[in-house]
């Protein structure tokens, strides 16, 4: 979700995902009241012990007085004093016994997880994939005895030998009896949708399972050369620099030279020019041509690599950019790329006449391979390779196009500043969150009471106040016991044991209950609500706020910051209470014996106040360090399963390795440190026991009197205690407030300023002004008119020129307009200012004839379907769920929509069928069918508006045809905005914007632009053979 969020903000999923996270999470606080059930069962035994321990040696003893009255054994102070003092020895182990259980059966949990996973099958390298099925260990190594390859060098071409390919041992057959032999130059792998495509170079990288056949690569080789690879996703590391993602962990020397080749060949140095820190910049926030390029470039600056795989690295560039980057790349003289070994993946038929062989995939296996003059193509396949041939020449000179170069910025898909994205550039590879200093305010406190509930709270306090109470009640009943005569104990036997009893029962009861309540019933119920604050300001915050930070930070505030209140918190606040209300009655019992020690424990107040004052800060700022620490090393592990491929190609495994360990060490560094600052602070509290306990000895044995006899005895006992108690209140003390930095963390985000979801006063109100405007917005009008009124629009308000200037246009319900242009000409930015994802600075919006402004933000969103770029796809959810996350549909109606997207054969292939679930074990997705089950969505919640942006940028130009053909009849009666590189999908549109600069060049019908001599649109139709 967080990848994808720009995706679930303008499609208005919100609460769909907000839905699906709460039960998720709920699911999760049942699992966490059964584990803390178990807990509380071992904990309230333990903690309790020391009443059932007292009682049943005190009721034994007064027993065996009562029956035999003439024996040696008496009930008297020195037989009190010794059991106490043996008691008090005996209980501290034993509770600390019961609240270390806990911790052991997470620890054995977690290491049975981590040895699951470390015995789980690997990949085998050095070895040439032959019927490499999920073996046992033994088999494998029965396996690589016969199939070693490790003294062969790394071969600089690809060969399979009738493989047959597929993603799990269990899975269906992607690709079968497939052989091809990759040599030097350029071979291009055509086909329709979901063919195997990617399929054939993941396999070139030792991805998939080959059931059969042999293949024989670089990635096979123990002594393996780097495989230059450029993903479909364009997988980068967004906490890195621009550069660092181009020269990705080289282990050769930086070459300055080079360096820039590549970025010049790549079109790259343009958009560097634009930004402040240039080529220092983070990667994020970059529009889809742009991360294109930037992948397609770290896959031309691994000099060292003589195997390059390219998987549809043109689709998100238009027709004149591609064509320069394609010249500078593979041209004969002077292409970065000649004399390589290189497999693109692609569905420019116009470029099969510039490759030196074509392999052309079809029904799950090679249809066809050889020189493209010797591939058979359908008729609709050559009238469109024979209507870009004609124009691919003219694509590097110039044209009308040349006036759109002119301040055409990259969009920028995210509102984030470019200064903020500049100024973390210094901070390559860090990730550092920003870290607060100085007392942690109360109010975070009482933000997590509210969670807690202020009723069982006090309940808990209460039963708290009364157990401690009862227990030490009992150890002055004692004392009350001893003072009687022999004949007077033995007279009253009867009541003194069952009020003994008494006061221990009503311990127990209440030890249970405020054990009961504080690890079986405050942990769950508070973490429940922090989840659903925390989540609701995740979902309500703006894009901005996703750009400004990354993933690790937000995942690390749902792993460790939750894990933290729900395990750790309550535990030290009940050790917090119990210790202090223990060590006040202990404080009581000795005074009164010897009040001369109010003097001394005056003094150690002080000293302990001290050691607070001075610990505190430095062990909360540690607390602060060490789980700030921990984001990189969310972000690096969640950069290392999505670009898994991506590293392995490179050989990057070592190098990210090694960042892990690095990350982890600073993580570690401020754990170690606060260790240490506890032992410190043990040392001393120990000291100021120790001076506690040898002024109470010394003041009684000088001051003794048979007066104070009879108490001594109780408060000496305290005295064998209070170390431990003492000890324990300071570090519970201290404990529970670094706790408190969790809330800190999870307040802030929890209270993140939101998007404005209630209708907005005007696009430049201040934020009070939007704060009064009223919640309840005007309904969306059926007809879909939309008009956009002399809109300007920046994403860095006062610096440099606006994306958008003064964009005036407007659509009549039911029309569809096409909007081109040259990558960074301000085509999406229209899109986000439509669905107010960026708020404009002048001009207006009006959607249905109402200002958008008008709108509630979440009404307007759900009111358009949008299909972006990236396609929204949760993982984890079927099939079913996916196509209707806004309710439920009927089942004939879905697979109607499948059939005409041509996706229903797939689902009813899968085990579940619509309720498979999509994952990459069950149902792997290509980035086609991602696109089209998207589209499925989107037919099967029609809307009156509809935005398009780049949906068929992944698709074969068949399927995005009976795509097209879909639209133009499902949504004849909605106003459709499509961008779109390819101009022949928008070429039957009702009319045409072409945008330059953030301005419109020129608009109208499709025909009357065509024939327009020197227009852009016709000049943007030439270069892809339209026309």
């Amino acid at each position: 979700m967080i990848n994808g969020i720009k995706a679930v903000k303008m499609a208005g999923f919100e609460s769909f995902f907000e839905k699906k996270l709460t039960a998720l999470r709920d699911t999760e606080m049942k699992s966490l009241f059964k584990y803390m059930m178990s807990i509380f069962s071992i904990v309230v035994v333990t903690n309790v012990g020391q009443g059932l321990l007292t009682a049943v040696t005190f009721g034994a003893l007064a027993i065996a007085v009562q029956i035999q009255p003439s024996s040696s054994r008496s009930f008297d102070q020195n037989t009190v004093f010794t059991a106490l003092s043996a008691l008090s020895v005996i209980q501290t182990p034993i509770m600390m016994i019961g609240q270390r259980f806990g911790s052991l059966f997470a620890a054995y949990s977690s290491f049975k997880r981590i040895e699951k996973f470390l015995l789980s099958e690997e990949m085998e390298l050095g070895v040439q994939l032959d019927q490499q099925l999920a073996l046992p260990i033994g088999e494998k190594q029965a396996h690589k005895e016969l199939h070693d390859h490790s003294n062969l060098s790394a071969p600089t071409t690809v060969k399979y030998e009738n493989s047959t390919l597929q993603w799990s041992p269990k899975g269906d057959h992607v690709l079968r009896g497939v052989n091809i032999n990759f040599k030097t130059g350029i071979t291009m792998v055509i086909g329709p949708l979901s063919c195997g495509k990617s399929t054939l170079l993941s396999a070139a990288l030792a991805e998939p399972y080959v059931a059969c056949g042999t293949l024989t690569s670089p990635a096979t080789a123990t002594n393996r050369t780097p495989i230059a690879y450029s993903s479909q996703d364009c997988w980068m590391q967004e906490t890195l620099s621009l550069r660092a993602n181009i020269v990705f962990h080289s282990d050769q020397p930086f070459d300055q030279e080079w360096y820039d080749a590549v970025v010049s060949a790549c079109c790259l140095r343009d958009d560097f020019a634009v930004f402040a820190s240039g080529d220092k910049r983070l990667a994020k926030s970059l529009s889809g041509g742009q991360k294109q390029r930037v992948s397609l470039a770290r896959a031309v600056y691994a000099r060292e690599a003589d195997l390059v795989l390219l998987d549809d690295p043109f689709c998100a560039l238009d027709a004149e950019m591609e064509s320069l980057i394609w010249h500078n790349l593979f041209d004969q003289s002077s292409g970065l790329l000649r004399n390589k070994t290189v497999i693109l993946a692609s569905n420019a038929l116009h470029r099969l006449k510039n490759v030196d062989w074509v392999v052309r995939l079809g029904n799950g296996t090679v249809l066809q391979q050889g020189p493209p003059t010797q591939v058979k193509l359908s008729e609709d396949e050559i009238r469109d390779l024979e209507a870009a041939q004609k124009a691919t020449s003219k694509a590097l000179k110039g044209s009308a196009m040349d006036d759109l170069d002119e301040n055409e910025d990259e969009d920028i898909v995210d509102s984030v500043p470019n200064d903020k994205l500049d100024a973390d550039a210094d901070a390559d590879g860090n990730d550092i969150e920003d870290v607060e200093e100085g007392d942690i305010k109360m109010k975070f406190y009482y933000w997590w009471l509210q969670c807690a509930g202020y009723g069982v709270f006090s309940a808990m306090l209460i039963a708290f106040v009364l157990g401690t109470a009862a227990l030490l009640g009992t150890q002055a009943y004692l004392q009350s016991w001893t003072v009687r005569s022999a004949e007077d104990q033995r007279a009253n036997f009867g009541p003194l044991l069952g009020g003994l009893l008494a006061i221990l029962g009503g311990y127990l009861v209440m030890e249970g209950l405020n054990m009961y309540t504080c690890i079986a019933v405050i942990p769950p119920g508070a973490g429940k609500k922090l989840h659903s604050r925390l989540l609701h300001g995740i979902l309500s915050a703006p894009l901005s706020f996703f750009s400004e930070r990354s993933s690790g930070q937000i995942l690390n505030r749902f792993s460790q910051d939750l894990f933290a209140a729900d395990d750790q918190w309550t535990m030290h606040l009940g050790n917090f209470i119990s210790t202090a209300l223990s060590l006040i009655g202990s404080v009581i019992l000795m005074v009164v014996s010897a009040p001369y020690l109010l003097i001394v424990i005056a003094a150690v107040s002080v000293l302990v106040v001290l050691l607070r004052k001075y610990y505190l800060p430095n062990s909360r700022q540690l607390r602060r360090l060490e789980m700030s620490s921990k984001s990189p090393l969310y972000t690096l592990f969640g950069d290392s399963t999505t670009g898994l491929s991506v590293i392995r190609a490179f050989g990057r495994q070592k190098t990210l390795s090694n960042m892990n360990v690095t990350y982890m060490d600073a993580a570690q560094r401020p754990y170690y440190a606060l260790s240490a600052c506890r032992r410190w602070l043990l040392v001393w509290t120990n000291a100021s026991a120790m001076i506690c306990n040898t002024a109470l000895v010394l003041i009684v044995v000088g001051l003794r009197t048979p007066r104070i006899a009879s108490v001594v005895g109780v408060a000496l006992a305290q005295t064998v205690n209070i170390s431990f108690t003492l000890t324990q209140l300071v570090m519970a003390w201290c404990e529970a407030e670094i706790a408190g930095v969790v809330f800190e963390r999870l307040y802030e985000f929890s209270t993140t300023p939101s998007e404005q979801f209630g209708a907005a006063t005007s696009p430049t109100s201040t934020s009070a002004e939007r704060e009064k405007a009223l919640p309840m917005a005007v309904d969306l009008p059926s007809p879909g008119a939309v008009e956009f009124r002399d809109v300007v629009l920046s994403y860095t308000p006062g610096e440099g020129e606006p994306v958008l200037k003064s964009l005036s246009f407007s659509l009549a319900p039911g029309e569809h307009l096409g909007i081109c242009g040259r990558t960074g000409s301000g085509k999406s930015t229209i899109l986000l200012a439509l669905l107010r994802m960026v708020e404009r600075q002048s001009g207006d919006i009006r959607l249905g004839g109402q200002s958008i402004d008008k709108y509630e933000l979440h009404q307007l969103r759900r009111s358009v379907a949008v299909v972006g770029q990236d396609p929204l796809i949760v993982n984890g959810a079927s099939v079913r769920e996916n196509l209707t996350l806004e309710g439920e549909l009927p089942e004939d109606r879905i697979w109607q929509v499948l059939r005409d997207v041509q996706l229903a054969d797939y689902v009813k292939a899968l085990p579940e069928g619509l309720d498979a679930v999509l994952d990459n074990k069950t149902a792997r997705l290509s980035q086609g069918r991602r696109q089209l089950l998207t589209i499925a969505r989107v037919l099967l919640n029609p809307k009156q508006v509809v935005i398009l942006d780049e949906v068929t940028s992944a698709i074969d130009e068949e399927t995005d045809a009976i795509v097209q053909r879909l639209l133009r009849t499902e949504f004849r009666c909605s106003t459709v905005i499509s961008i779109a590189h390819r101009t022949a999908s928008i070429v039957q549109y009702d009319r045409i914007m072409v945008l330059g600069g953030g301005t419109i060049l020129e608009m109208g019908p499709p025909d009357v632009l065509l024939a327009r001599s020197g227009g852009a649109f016709r000049s943007l139709a030439v270069h892809q053979g339209v026309v």
